[in-house]
């Protein structure tokens, strides 16, 4: 009996301990449909300009659309509307595009998005702030001034409106992780490693077709829940996959947490002492965006848990703004400083030992030999676009657009492929 004791006590030391070594956020485990994450009361939700101009509160859906649209009213220069599309039950899906040169098409453009699960909505009204604060302080302050001239910035603070105005469009108190059809969108998307598991849904339809009319180069896409900042893979843990740029990635997350930490130095605490973890090594998911559009668009996005509680008290958001305001303005001006591997120079495209068939092809390559090491396909341009791994010697270019692409082949030479569309 004593060693039965024993070994029940080492039983359980050995979980503690592992728990203790490696905290997972509530969306770790399956999500529940019902619960309490929404701390809102009567009263914190706006219905007016009038009642929203202190920041303390959540608006209502109408009001939301109204602000986009007097954004765009007041700052015709810099802000323009854009409709990404819209949700089951008919809400917009809305992307304030600002910059001061909107006809240069050689700005590097960056995107926000965030509550993509709709109880998670302290991002929702962050987002909405920033949208103003660099509005109003284009020509005042030198720093959002020179991110407008020299950025395309695109902001979407809602993506699952049907989740947040479950119970109304003047009401948050029953919002839901999950859209009008229950489908938990971040768990939604095309993934290039997982076949998936359900249709895709309106929301993330209407989105893949958004981000795929631009050339995002670094994205973010907010959550609460936890405070940590998540970057790519989601689908693997480091030690299975590491993203090419983790250094790059580690050292941006550390600039974001510890400008946060100067304002509330107990910010992003809740799951490391680092505030930011590869996403597979926290918790393994497929079907996020995160790792979607990072793999099929090319364009670096990391996944910011902001605040430990879904939906704060309305009182408590100027709390979070002033501890995020100046990191989720630093992060916009990242996309200027990407790392060398994000852009890489194309390479010559000499006479090459391997061909492709047929060349041109609509979905598909055939190489006539296997890679000897793994190759990233370009655009002529040197942006990369899909990796394909040592022996791979077929390449799938059915969901890339028309045009060429060179395929290196690790010895400074490339194969030119051109992708055609019926």
């Amino acid at each position: 009996m004593r060693r039965y004791a024993l070994l029940v006590a080492l039983l359980c030391t050995a979980v503690l301990t592992a728990f203790g070594q490696h905290k997972l956020r509530p969306d770790a485990f399956p999500p529940r449909v019902s619960g309490k994450t929404v701390f809102v009361k009567s009263g914190d939700v706006a219905t007016s300009a009038e009642q929203m101009a202190g920041w303390n509160k959540y608006p209502s859906y109408g009001l939301y659309v109204e602000m986009m649209r007097q954004w765009e009213s007041n700052f015709p220069s810099l802000c323009r509307i854009d409709t990404i599309g819209t949700s089951i039950n008919g809400r917009l899906l809305l992307s304030a595009e600002l910059t001061a040169n909107p006809t240069d098409t050689s700005l590097p453009e960056f995107f926000y998005s965030s509550s993509i699960h709709g109880d998670e909505l302290t991002g929702y009204v962050m987002l909405l702030r920033l949208i103003d604060t660099l509005l109003l302080g284009y020509g005042s302050n030198s720093q959002y001034t020179q991110l407008l001239r020299t950025t395309r910035i695109c902001i979407n603070p809602l993506a699952n409106p049907d989740g947040t105005y479950a119970a109304g469009d003047d009401d948050i108190s029953l919002a839901m992780r999950f859209n009008a059809d229950y489908c938990d969108l971040n768990r939604n998307f095309p993934n290039p490693f997982v076949a998936a598991k359900e249709a895709l849904q309106p929301e993330n339809e209407a989105m893949i077709a958004y981000v795929s009319r631009h050339r995002f180069r670094l994205s973010a896409n907010l959550h609460d829940g936890s405070e940590v900042m998540n970057y790519p893979w989601d689908s693997f843990t480091s030690a299975q996959l590491s993203h090419p740029d983790a250094t790059w990635w580690q050292a941006v997350c550390k600039r974001f947490v510890d400008t946060a930490r100067r304002y509330y130095a107990q910010q992003f605490i809740d799951v490391c002492d680092d505030g930011y973890i590869a996403g597979g090594d926290w918790y393994v998911i497929t079907g996020g965006r995160q790792d979607y559009m990072n793999y099929y668009h090319h364009c670096l996005e990391l996944t910011m848990e902001i605040s430990a509680v879904k939906t704060p008290a309305a009182s408590q958001l100027p709390n979070y703004w002033y501890r995020l305001q100046h990191a989720l303005v630093n992060y916009i001006a990242e996309v200027h400083s990407l790392p060398t591997s994000a852009v890489p120079p194309a390479p010559s495209v000499a006479a090459s030992s391997r061909f492709a068939y047929p060349n041109p092809a609509i979905s598909m390559f055939t190489l006539s030999a296997p890679l000897a090491m793994g190759s990233w396909l370009c655009t002529l341009d040197g942006r990369k676009v899909r990796f394909f791994p040592q022996g791979a010697q077929t390449i799938d270019v059915a969901e890339l657009p028309a045009g060429v692409y060179l395929l290196s082949d690790g010895n400074g030479q490339a194969l030119k492929l051109q992708v055609l569309k019926p």
